[in-house]
């Protein structure tokens, strides 16, 4: 390769152009993929993009941007986010099962409304009161409901 080639290889590199069509195609898709995903995982807990950027030290514009695929995820970005969502990194991940209609194999990522207001609320008590609310919540799922119980939860 002449030097001039080199070149211009290397500057074509530097301002993103580099590479072939393909492997940008998919980096972009990639990276919308894994934003799809981080969106989800922050609206599932209820959380708005300011709510997760001060959690991580970021602009919500910065959350923005990942959560659309503009700009993607180092690993090391992708493993802080995961752990502000309180989700593994493999949920993120593109490969990583998908809710389907009939709601058999239910991701645990989409939860009701309800559901992430309860989220929501549970992680903005302090450490001592979340786990006297893990608590209660274990003690009354072993407890057993007799009919009573389920008509007035409906």
């Amino acid at each position: 390769m002449s030097t001039s080639v080199a070149k211009m290889a290397v500057k074509e590199r530097r301002h993103g152009r580099g590479g072939s069509r393909e492997l940008r195609d998919l980096d972009k898709n990639f990276n919308e993929s894994v934003g799809e995903r981080l969106r989800a995982a922050r609206l599932s807990l209820g959380l708005s993009q300011t709510e997760l950027a001060q959690r991580l030290g970021l602009s919500y514009q910065q959350v923005q941007k990942y959560e659309v695929g503009t700009n993607g995820l180092s690993l090391s970005r992708a493993l802080q986010m995961a752990g502000a969502l309180g989700i593994t990194l493999d949920r993120l991940m593109p490969d990583a099962p998908q809710p389907t209609a009939s709601g058999e194999g239910q991701d645990p990522m989409a939860l009701d409304r309800g559901t992430r207001r309860m989220a929501r609320l549970y992680h903005g008590l302090p450490s001592r009161k979340r786990a006297l609310v893990k608590q209660f919540a274990e003690l009354l799922s072993n407890a057993t409901l007799d009919e009573s119980d389920d008509a007035e939860a409906a």
